[in-house]
């Protein structure tokens, strides 16, 4: 969660975008998913099973509320984002590979 200095600091750089999304929990939730993205390089599905969300929330908070908020984060999440769904393929053929191979054993 945001620190107090954090929400004030937020509050007053970007006063545009809080005003849209004024409420505080919601505001470092965004935040605190972007953050997350951002350093683990993980989905929106894994991120969603980490913090207890659905993906739907977690899409919405990444693609609508954040660029809102804070572009220049958003631009950062939007490339990992985009380069977990180039790669989605790829995960989904791996574990169809597993899945039979394991049922071969």
């Amino acid at each position: 969660m945001l620190k107090d200095e954090d929400m004030m600091m937020l509050k007053s750089e970007n006063l545009q975008g809080y005003k849209k999304y004024c409420n505080e929990e919601i505001v470092a939730r965004v935040y605190e998913l972007a953050e997350y993205i951002k350093a683990t390089h993980e989905t929106i599905r894994k991120t969603a099973q980490v913090f207890g969300l659905s993906k739907s929330s977690v899409h919405t908070d990444i693609s609508y509320r954040l660029p809102h908020i804070d572009n220049e984060l958003y631009q950062e999440t939007r490339v990992i984002l985009n380069e977990n769904f180039a790669e989605k393929h790829i995960r989904g053929g791996e574990a169809t590979k597993r899945k039979y191979s394991e049922m071969k054993n």
